[in-house]
């Protein structure tokens, strides 16, 4: 059982850190992005679908975060080329769902406050909104894994 925990929390890690470069990487290796949609028209495709794929699957295992996960495969799923509506229409509601799980933890929900102000740079510029959003959501990810982790340890050590 212990062990089945660590591995996943390695899955986990390893894909907070793939979305975490991916995001990074896409914006300098395309010149003129202006959202990581965009990227969807690019070779770097297959990073995007990867990276959301994962990301998504991860938030959908989490009872809360569920609603976002399946807007993000959703966005995922339309792509940006052929189905320009339906991919921004569910990439807004992934970015105004995760809004609510943020608020909704009662040990973490300091990440709401900085998450919700990442919004409004939406009007500004897409790829730095989504950019701030993205690594808000990250850190409050990883900070989850984290104590996950730190409860887990310490019960292998009981």
């Amino acid at each position: 059982m212990i062990g089945t925990v660590f591995r996943e929390h390695k899955t986990k890690l390893f894909v907070l850190i793939m979305a975490f470069v991916s995001m990074l990487l896409m914006p300098l290796a395309i010149p003129d992005l202006h959202s990581l949609s965009k990227s969807w028209l690019t070779p770097w495709q297959a990073v995007f679908i990867f990276s959301n794929a994962a990301t998504s699957y991860y938030m959908y295992s989490s009872h809360r975060w569920k609603l976002p996960g399946l807007f993000l495969m959703l966005a995922t799923a339309f792509s940006v080329e052929w189905h320009r509506e339906l991919h921004y229409a569910f990439a807004v509601l992934f970015f105004l769902g995760c809004i609510r799980p943020l608020v909704l933890d009662k040990r973490l929900n300091a990440y709401a406050v900085p998450y919700v102000l990442t919004l409004p740079l939406f009007i500004w510029d897409i790829l730095v909104a989504e950019v701030a959003a993205i690594v808000v959501l990250l850190a409050y990810h990883a900070n989850l894994l984290y104590l996950a982790w730190s409860i887990n340890r310490k019960r292998k050590a009981l």
